[in-house]
């Protein structure tokens, strides 16, 4: 090679639905190895905040003309979650005449069997990242399952978000030498535990949320057990930070249980988080169901220590065993927050937490392992 020659990076094609602001430094720091272009299908409606991402000169950003089928799944009058189904042909054309090295899909649906068909077609190696768990794969439908299966039998190399996720492919049939665990992480720069609060609460102390307001998030269950600890005479204040559907029943919850000192805010710039972490002292995530969980990196990240729901993927990676707790389980739920109350928990530590860097490092050196194999 001539001196000063630039070397050529293998072509990466990562297929999403839509980029995610949290998951673009991953892409950013792939493109160390690859070429990366990242084929997204579109804007979802819920998700208007993600249009915010910077572009970058590492990764090329592609979105196709979306093609989506929204569904609206209803719980006790409320919407429980948001589903998209992702029909877009446009990703194989765009994998044609892109003619990638390698895939990198997110998800079971769609696209992925769009990126197994192009990599049977061509030889190129596909990998696939998985969050789902036994608790998110219970909820799913009959079509979805059927596509599921498909991919299962089909593809031969995974990427899973945490051993929940990796425990279900086990479950499945899919050989452990053909997965890679990593874990869903965020941009451990934006969060430091040195940050000024941004709110000047009391009562202290202060139990904080964070995330959408609609029914899988298991807000309605945080509140029934907040007013009952009310009730028995400790004071502390609830602080709610974001949006959704649910904001209207969830506020007229409050005003029927009788609760005090509950504060809403609207969501924040990932900027702004740091010191609202700092504000409160302990984080909730009652979720009912979740793939991980990011807000408690983030919590744990700013110094914040965190109560968590059994079903969100995060907590057998990241949080003492006594840290965690089931939200349908309304005792079992409030001796958590009880515990929490009283500064009776586990502390918060990153020591679990992988770094945007281990987890492009580790999933780099495995597609480059795939490619020298083909």
């Amino acid at each position: 090679m001539p001196p000063g020659a630039r070397v050529q990076k293998p072509r990466l094609a990562v297929l999403v639905n839509m980029i995610a602001p949290y998951r673009q430094p991953l892409f950013e720091a792939l493109s160390d190895r690859f070429e990366v272009t990242v084929i997204e299908g579109g804007i979802e409606p819920n998700r208007k905040e993600w249009k915010e991402r910077h572009e970058t000169a590492s990764i090329s950003i592609r979105t196709l003309r979306p093609v989506k089928v929204r569904k609206v799944k209803k719980s006790q009058g409320g919407v429980f979650d948001y589903r998209f189904i992702d029909l877009n042909p446009g990703y194989m054309l765009a994998l044609w005449r892109m003619r990638p090295a390698a895939i990198f899909s997110s998800e079971m649906g769609f696209r992925t069997l769009c990126a197994l068909i192009y990599g049977t077609l061509t030889g190129c190696p596909v990998s696939i990242w998985s969050g789902g768990t036994r608790y998110t794969e219970a909820v799913i439908s009959l079509p979805q399952r059927l596509v599921r299966g498909i991919v299962k039998r089909w593809a031969r190399s995974w990427i899973t978000v945490g051993s929940e996720s990796t425990n279900y492919l086990l479950s499945q049939g899919v050989r452990r030498d053909r997965i890679l665990q990593v874990q869903n992480c965020v941009d451990e720069s934006l969060y430091s535990p040195s940050v000024e609060p941004s709110l000047d609460l009391a009562p202290r102390p202060v139990l904080l949320y964070v995330g959408q307001l609609i029914g899988r998030k298991g807000v309605d269950k945080l509140l029934e057990v907040c007013s009952d600890i009310q009730r028995s005479g400790l004071s502390f204040t609830t602080l709610l930070v974001g949006q959704g559907p649910e904001a209207p029943r969830l506020k007229q919850l409050v005003e029927e249980l009788g609760m005090r000192n509950v504060e809403f805010q609207p969501p924040q710039r990932p900027e702004a988080m740091p010191a609202i972490y700092r504000s409160a002292d302990f984080l909730v995530l009652p979720t009912l169901v979740d793939m991980w969980g990011l807000v408690v990196n983030e919590a744990l990240l700013s110094g914040l220590p965190v109560i968590c729901s059994k079903y969100a993927g995060c907590s057998a990676d990241l949080l003492d065993p006594i840290n965690v707790f089931d939200p349908h389980d309304k005792e079992d739920f409030a001796k958590a927050v009880r515990r929490a109350l009283a500064g009776e928990i586990a502390p918060a530590t990153a020591s679990q937490m992988k770094s945007i860097r281990e987890v492009a490092d580790e999933i780099g050196s495995m597609l480059a392992a795939r490619l020298g194999s083909c």
